[in-house]
């Protein structure tokens, strides 16, 4: 029997940790050899603005969003009692495995940390997949498309692929739109290279605001 076979799901979708690269949930901080890195989400700040809800939508819907990705990334790995998810959110789960077995999608690795030690930023893959023979990454969504999305998917692109050869980079991106009434999860590829253009801007706009903004000059 080959390795591949005796290893359990949670084995083979859990990725290797990064050296020094640590993560706090409750704070929601990511910490790389001592250093606070701020979140691919905090980078994408300005461009994601949700001041025209309340403090406490706000608070429901990243609540909804946090218990979908645990409900999606426990059924991925083998993990999940069926009996824990909440009515409310079993469409969403559905949505997922439905996706996962209509569409040709071969998941690697579930809920993966990474940092870019030159650009300062940390983030969490929610999957790294093969799509149509493709390395690709995918994040998961409870809500509507928004642009901001593939900003976010080409972060993540471009930190996985920080200090790996080539063969291995990751090339395509997508976002996977979970249906709450259960219907097939909508999967969108994003490819246009102005989104990592973004990405590094904005990242330059947070440490240039970090350093200067609160500065008399």
């Amino acid at each position: 029997m080959d390795q591949e076979t005796i290893l359990t799901t949670r084995d083979r979708l859990t990725a290797p940790p990064i050296l020094g690269l640590t993560f706090e949930p409750v704070t929601h901080t990511y910490t790389y050899h001592g250093e606070v890195f701020p979140s691919v989400t905090q980078i994408l700040a300005p461009i994601t603005d949700w001041s025209f809800l309340s403090d406490e939508d706000k608070a429901w819907y990243a609540e909804r969003g946090t218990a979908v990705h645990i409900a999606t990334a426990l059924d991925d790995m083998g993990d999940l009692v069926e009996e824990s998810v909440h009515d409310s959110l079993r469409g969403y789960l559905t949505s997922w495995r439905d996706l996962l077995r209509g569409t040709s999608i071969t998941l690697r690795s579930v809920e993966e940390r990474v940092a870019h030690p030159l650009l300062r930023v940390a983030g969490t893959l929610d999957r790294r997949a093969i799509i149509q023979k493709h390395h690709a990454v995918i994040d998961l969504k409870a809500g509507v498309k928004l642009a901001s999305h593939g900003v976010q998917v080409y972060g993540y692109k471009r930190l996985w692929n920080y200090g790996r050869k080539q063969s291995d980079w990751i090339q395509d991106c997508y976002t996977a739109y979970l249906q709450k009434d259960g219907a097939q999860a909508k999967l969108v590829k994003w490819d246009d290279d102005l989104h990592d253009a973004q990405f590094v801007a904005l990242r330059t706009n947070y440490l240039w605001e970090k350093r200067y903004a609160s500065r008399s000059q």
